[in-house]
């Protein structure tokens, strides 16, 4: 995994592609511009350590076997960083902090046991 911390913005991105199985589609809900969705989604698959999404020329087809493995667990911290959203007031920026730090940690996890799971 590289140096790259996991945001609450990473995070929905891969959700909403997922979803959708459409960058386009995730970047205009987001308000963002595709070309830029794309460049980041990619350095959050770098990130990770795994791709998440099979690509047929400039589209998402699907869902890899590491992104098959983990998108239940993603889709968890999604909600996670929504829940945290509606408690904004009483969270304070350490606690989001050390909540950013925590859930890059597992997603480092979930990295290494998506690459056990592509060895076997």
């Amino acid at each position: 995994m590289s140096g790259h911390l996991i945001d609450q913005r990473d995070i929905r991105l891969i959700v909403l592609v997922a979803d959708g199985l459409s960058i386009s589609k995730a970047a205009k809900a987001i308000g963002v511009g595709q070309p830029g969705m794309s460049i980041k989604l990619k350095q959050v698959e770098k990130a990770l350590g795994y791709d998440i999404f099979i690509r047929s020329g400039r589209h998402i087809v699907g869902l890899t076997k590491a992104g098959r493995d983990s998108i239940e667990a993603i889709r968890q911290i999604d909600r996670l960083f929504a829940g945290i959203q509606g408690r904004d007031a009483v969270v304070s920026r350490l606690s989001r902090h050390d909540l950013v730090k925590s859930i890059t940690n597992d997603l480092a996890r979930l990295s290494d046991l998506a690459a056990k799971g592509e060895q076997q």
